[in-house]
């Protein structure tokens, strides 16, 4: 391999290259729009055996790269029959969109040996996870290790996941408690940054979660708050709390105090799977204590 790129050749002839990588890698006309190749290359007739040079990226479309490589580890908390529970750090992907990338959940599986449960929808970057949460947040995630379990879940989410509660450092002293209720809408290149409607329109999304304070620091003036999430649309949380005049501390996007990192923390889920309900929790605050201190 040399620049991300591997030499290949092809034992049959195609009448385009782009007709050989949809045969033999299974890679739709769209994702090749997509690719680094120019349509002249893509419309190039293609020569048995004839050594053609192709992005890593594309040849290895679909799978994970078996190395993880991310400023830090996460942590497997617990494996069961049905969901390996990860803690993830922030600024830590949970899936990749290429081969190329390593700073991820499933790259970190893939090195602990656990590349045998990748192969739960596999068609997909973001495999058996259950969710995902932002790049910044860090904490709980639930990779489920059964493809008929998956499609249960994906099917009957509302229905089978009882419980989401975050924990968040705000800024100022906040007094809110009880249930949030906003209506969100989305812009700009893959619809990346919310904003607060004053009423619902066609575009809009309801959101709730409610809000329980545990704490004040009074020195950084700063509060400890516990969420438990309804919807989990795009930035909910984030944005819920900076429409009460609290936002996260270290919110890149709708936060005022800069920090090293956002500190919100996917603390607690509760799951129901084959009738039995489950808890799981993570009690890995990773920098929250410069806070508070926790008793997990």
């Amino acid at each position: 391999m040399k620049n991300n790129h591997v030499s290949v050749s092809f034992l049959q002839d195609y009448k385009s290259l782009s007709d050989a990588l949809i045969d033999l890698l299974g890679i739709s006309k769209n994702q090749l729009k997509k690719s680094s190749l120019p349509p002249k290359v893509l419309k190039r007739y293609l020569t048995a055996k004839k050594e053609i040079t192709l992005p890593i990226d594309l040849v290895n479309h679909g799978e994970i790269n078996s190395l993880f490589v991310g400023r830090a580890n996460p942590i497997i908390i617990s494996m069961d029959q049905d969901f390996i529970v990860l803690s993830k750090p922030f600024k830590v992907h949970c899936h990749p969109h290429g081969y190329l990338e390593h700073d991820n959940l499933l790259s970190y599986m893939y090195e602990k040996n656990l590349g045998k449960d990748l192969q739960v929808n596999n068609k997909n970057y973001d495999r058996g996870l259950l969710y995902r949460i932002d790049y910044e947040t860090s904490g709980l995630i639930l990779y489920i290790r059964d493809n008929k379990r998956y499609q249960d879940f994906r099917e009957n989410f509302k229905e089978l996941v009882k419980q989401k509660k975050y924990l968040a450092v705000v800024e100022g002293e906040c007094q809110s408690h009880g249930e949030l209720a906003h209506d969100i809408r989305y812009s700009g290149e893959k619809a990346h940054k919310g904003s607060l409607c004053n009423a619902p329109t066609s575009e809009s999304f309801h959101a709730r979660c409610i809000i329980e304070v545990h704490d004040y620091n009074k020195e950084k003036d700063c509060s400890l708050v516990e969420l438990t999430l309804f919807e989990g649309l795009r930035h909910q949380l984030r944005l819920q709390m900076m429409a009460i005049g609290h936002p996260i501390i270290g919110d890149p996007l709708y936060g005022k105090r800069d920090e090293q990192r956002m500190f919100l923390h996917c603390w607690k889920y509760k799951v129901e799977s084959e009738g039995v309900d489950k808890e799981y929790h993570d009690p890995h605050f990773e920098l929250l204590s410069d806070f508070f201190s926790f008793n997990s």
